[in-house]
């Protein structure tokens, strides 16, 4: 079942009339603002992690490759050209 606005209004009304305003406002303060299924877990963002570092580490081991060859490419080009200068 998808929550709207409008089924958290009638459920915030309901509980105002049930409960009293107070009460209402803290039950609505304790559930989430979306599904608890879009809910992201401890898991979730553990995981997360993992595979953002795991990206990251491969990209900065290609950047530096990248760069220490360009590197390697120029000082041999210095070198050719001080050999023919």
């Amino acid at each position: 079942m998808t929550i709207d606005y409008r089924n958290r209004d009638q459920l915030y009304r309901s509980a105002v009339e049930v409960l009293g305003r107070e009460e209402a406002d803290t039950l609505m303060a304790s559930l989430p603002p979306m599904e608890w299924s879009e809910m992201a877990t401890k898991s979730d963002l553990h995981e997360l992690e993992l595979r953002l570092t795991s990206h990251l580490d491969r990209s900065l081991r290609q950047q530096t490759q990248w760069v220490f060859g360009a590197v390697v490419l120029q000082a041999i080009a210095m070198i050719a050209a001080l050999a023919l200068g």
